[in-house]
């Protein structure tokens, strides 16, 4: 019923799509996603089949909800980051997760707007190497998140996002070499 499938990626790794089929009342029904594990990849479709053969078709056929960057933030701190996250950061995402509208935003729909307006929020009072910092948090958590969770995050909006604030000019003294007053 499953088949794993070994496919190259334009980065040279190696990624494995699980896929099942079947038919439900005469119709084909597929399901099928992509982990960076072989081992990730059979574990879900063994879960699957699981299911099929428990009858659990409203289960099989049900597409699980969207990840958040909220939701992505939980996981990271609570497994990718685990007690080696140092302080600043562990608050800093924290915060981001309470208090920023972009937490709730989809981590694969999230575009260079969202990051661009929650840059433009967290700038509200702040220096603009404090900006950048929340920025790197953040984006080291959208880069785990397919490596680390199989979840999909739009990695180039939050490089895009980047980009565009650095270039605008409002994270520019954070990019820039500091020296003294003298």
């Amino acid at each position: 019923m499953a088949s794993i499938e070994e496919r190259k990626c334009a980065d040279g790794s190696t990624a494995y799509k699980a896929e099942i089929v079947i038919r439900v009342d005469g119709k084909r029904r597929k399901k099928s996603a992509t982990f960076d594990r072989a081992i990730t990849a059979r574990a879900w479709a063994a879960k699957m089949e699981r299911q099929l053969k428990s009858n659990d078709i409203e289960a099989f056929q049900k597409r699980e909800p969207e990840k958040t960057i909220g939701d992505l933030i939980q996981l990271y701190l609570d497994d990718i980051a685990g007690s080696d996250i140092g302080k600043t950061k562990r608050q800093v995402l924290c915060a981001i997760k309470r208090e920023y509208d972009i937490s709730d935003t989809g981590a694969e729909k999230m575009t260079s707007y969202d990051v661009t307006r929650f840059a433009r929020q967290v700038a509200q009072g702040r220096a603009p190497s404090t900006v950048m910092n929340y920025l790197q948090h953040l984006y080291a958590v959208v880069r785990s998140a397919k490596a680390g969770f199989g979840i999909e995050a739009n990695k180039s909006a939050m490089s895009k996002g980047i980009e565009f604030c650095v270039k605008e000019g409002s994270l520019k003294s954070a990019t820039a070499p500091q020296g003294r007053g003298d």
